[in-house]
């Protein structure tokens, strides 16, 4: 009884080292590849998994031993040399036909719940995000020290850095943004219309970005215009809406024009006019439905410390560029 459950418990733990080496490897692989999986670079075999694994992996030893090693210890001499050769040896044929069929049963399931997996990230990676992420490079910049401890600083630095960039050789198109799809956790503003006195829901999130970041991230522009260079802080202030937003606030009116003030985002909420119109955005969970705003960083001063760059780049490595973005980055800020 004891050799056979030392036999299927060895065998059982080998089987779940395997296992875990494979886990383990494949995880490093995928981190290197360019996947489109938020923190693939994050995938390892996490502590509580390798336990559980090893846990699992030591019962299946025990099961897989128990009822041999019991049949063998009740069985004569001679009839359990015959048995121990397997576990459909004996004179039960029964219990050997049930687990068989309790094998192929749980096999043909991981194989079904394996083939969903797959069929649902091919759907994933299919799904429309409503830009196209290709060759988008993003960089999170934080501008800090005495060369930038006034918002006049700090807004001189943004405006010509995107020019800068855009001089790079393999840079078709850069823009700013406080958020970026897949990663944005933006604040949400409670909006109030111009001709509605009360507060409307829900609210909506409160994007800040510079002109081209539509044009960067190649999402369309349904209506309008986009930010541009007329743009400054001592203009009229302008937003870029998407498309939830007039479909929930304006479903039977023109927006452009149209004036919305966004109260829990601003410290001195000012009337905005909506210039433009853009496509909903996939932000990583599902195609975004809910109503969103764009105001440009150089109107919300108090925004501009922390920027993304975001970028697009020809090659099929994106981050290949990130050297040379490096060295430029250093020329441009000797600070």
């Amino acid at each position: 009884l004891q050799h056979q459950l030392i036999e299927h418990l060895l065998l059982a733990a080998a089987g779940g080292l395997v296992g875990l080496g494979c886990a383990w490897a494949a995880g490093r692989w995928l981190s290197t590849l360019a996947l489109p999986i938020p923190r693939a670079e994050a995938i390892t075999v996490d502590p509580q998994v390798a336990i559980f694994a090893a846990v699992v992996s030591v019962l299946a030893g025990l099961l897989a031993g128990l009822l041999p090693a019991w049949r063998v210890s009740r069985a004569a001499p001679r009839q359990a040399m015959g048995s121990a050769r397997g576990v459909g040896g004996g004179a039960n044929p029964r219990a050997a036909t049930l687990l068989v069929a309790a094998e192929i049963a749980l096999s043909v399931l991981l194989l079904i719940a394996g083939g969903l997996m797959v069929r649902s990230y091919s759907a994933f990676l299919d799904r429309d995000l409503g830009f196209s992420p290709d060759g988008i490079f993003v960089a999170d910049l934080e501008l800090s020290g005495p060369d930038y401890d006034s918002a006049d600083l700090r807004v001189a630095f943004w405006e010509r850095f995107p020019e800068e960039i855009r001089g790079m050789a393999r840079v078709q198109s850069a823009a700013l943004a406080v958020e970026v799809p897949g990663a944005d956790r933006p604040g949400y503003g409670l909006i109030e219309l111009e001709d509605r006195p009360a507060l409307v829901q829900p609210a909506a999130p409160y994007r800040v970005v510079s002109e081209d970041y539509f044009d960067t991230l190649r999402l369309p522009l349904l209506a309008g215009r986009d930010f541009t260079g007329a743009d400054t802080s001592t203009t009229e202030r302008v937003a870029v809406v998407n498309r939830a937003f007039v479909e929930t606030y304006l479903p039977d009116r023109n927006p452009l024009g149209h004036h919305f003030r966004s109260i829990s985002m601003e410290l001195d909420p000012q009337p905005i006019r909506i210039v433009g119109v853009v496509e909903d955005l996939d932000t990583g969970a599902g195609r975004e439905t809910r109503p969103a705003t764009y105001v440009l960083y150089r109107q919300t001063t108090y925004w501009s410390s922390i920027l993304y760059l975001t970028a697009r780049v020809r090659g099929d490595e994106p981050l290949s560029f990130a050297p040379a973005f490096r060295e430029r980055l250093r020329e441009l800020d000797a600070g």
